[in-house]
């Protein structure tokens, strides 16, 4: 499984987001403008982003 995957709510509605390989996570974060996420160890790989999904949505959703 990869994580983030689904369907995301914003201020302007909601967003599907699927970024496949963890170059595109990278790429997501800084255009969410948060760079520093590839660099925490719970959002490092695909295991860490799946192990910590729920955080990282709740995360992704308040930014």
């Amino acid at each position: 499984m990869i994580a983030p995957y689904g369907v995301f709510q914003t201020l302007d509605g909601p967003l599907n987001l699927a970024p496949f390989t963890l170059a595109m996570w990278g790429k997501l974060c800084v255009l969410l403008d948060l760079p520093e996420l590839p660099n925490d160890p719970r959002f490092a790989n695909n295991e860490a982003l799946s192990t910590h999904r729920d955080a990282l949505k709740a995360l992704l959703e308040s930014r």
